[in-house]
């Protein structure tokens, strides 16, 4: 037994020897990015998603870094993995986030964008929190476990891979391509596509309607209805509630009911009152998704539609 330890040992010794001469021997033939592409505009724009989804699939995202990629990504792009990269000949840093169209490499700075079909890869140190990987002669040390890290390196190496994982991910989209696009911290909101198409998303189903299907949607604080559809008002007055415990939207279809959470229930069951960031930012969140439905009603009424 010991003699096979002993053995292991010599082989992973040797096994990383091999993986260093080659790093020095690339380093000195291999390609540097182009320079970034810069922004035509500071990005400033207001967020429709939220940035915090993008720091819970890559924990190397500090606030402002997760604030610049959810700017620069397009609303109909959906991410499938970002990591934290070094591009290991110029010691530029960046990030790689591969969407369901494209490998983004994003900054402060700038941006470039590359088809998946142009790109080939090989693992070139495979270290246990990082990898250093040659991306189309071009060589750069990439940051994560290996949980996070062999899933992005799979997505160049396996054609079918990609297209399965592309394929999962636009199943939230339900066949739309979508012009507006709204999701909060827990992954809630709406979506609406390029041919007026409704999507309600949670963290645990996506549903398609059009505007006609739907027979009311209400905002309800705990139980209590404080907006409602707007052609609907005449038949409730709705209520004035200034905090609750939790936040929904509820939507009744021609043959379905079914809640949106807004704001859940924390583990202490703490009240949310109407001066805390938290409530004021979901209960505007919530409304703009009312606003929304209220204005495609309108045009279906309005023969607009």
């Amino acid at each position: 037994m010991f003699k096979q330890l002993f053995n292991q040992v010599q082989n992973k010794y040797k096994e990383k020897l091999e993986e260093n001469e080659k790093y020095k021997e690339l380093l000195n033939k291999v390609s540097i990015l182009p320079n970034f592409y810069s922004y035509p505009h500071p990005l400033n724009n207001k967020l429709t998603i939220s940035y915090k989804l993008l720091m819970d699939i890559c924990p190397d995202l500090n606030e402002n870094d997760a604030i610049t990629l959810r700017e620069v990504i397009p609303i109909d792009e959906l991410v499938l993995s970002c990591v934290y990269a070094t591009e290991c000949k110029t010691n530029v840093k960046f990030y790689f986030v591969a969407t369901t169209k494209y490998l983004w490499l994003i900054n402060t700075d700038g941006y470039l964008k590359y088809n998946y079909q142009d790109l080939s890869i090989e693992l070139i140190k495979n270290g246990m929190l990082s990898k250093t990987i040659l991306l189309s002669n071009m060589l750069f040390n990439i940051n994560g476990s290996n949980e996070m890290l062999l899933p992005f390196i799979k997505l160049f190496q396996d054609s079918n891979y990609l297209n399965d994982e592309i394929n999962k991910k636009l199943e939230m989209l339900c066949n739309t391509i979508p012009s507006i696009y709204y999701l909060n911290d827990i992954a809630s909101g709406i979506s609406i596509g390029i041919n007026n198409e409704i999507v309600f998303h949670t963290k645990t189903f996506h549903y398609k309607y059009s505007i006609n299907n739907i027979k009311n949607y209400e905002l309800l604080l705990d139980n209590t209805v404080v907006e409602e559809k707007k052609s609907n008002h005449r038949n409730r007055i709705t209520a004035n509630k200034n905090s609750c415990y939790e936040m929904m939207i509820r939507i009744t279809t021609l043959d379905n009911t079914f809640l949106i959470p807004i704001l859940e229930k924390n583990a202490f069951t703490t009240l949310y009152s109407s001066t805390s960031k938290e409530f004021r930012e979901n209960r505007e969140f919530a409304s703009t998704i009312i606003n929304i439905l209220d204005e495609l009603d309108n045009k279906l009424l309005t023969g607009k539609l």
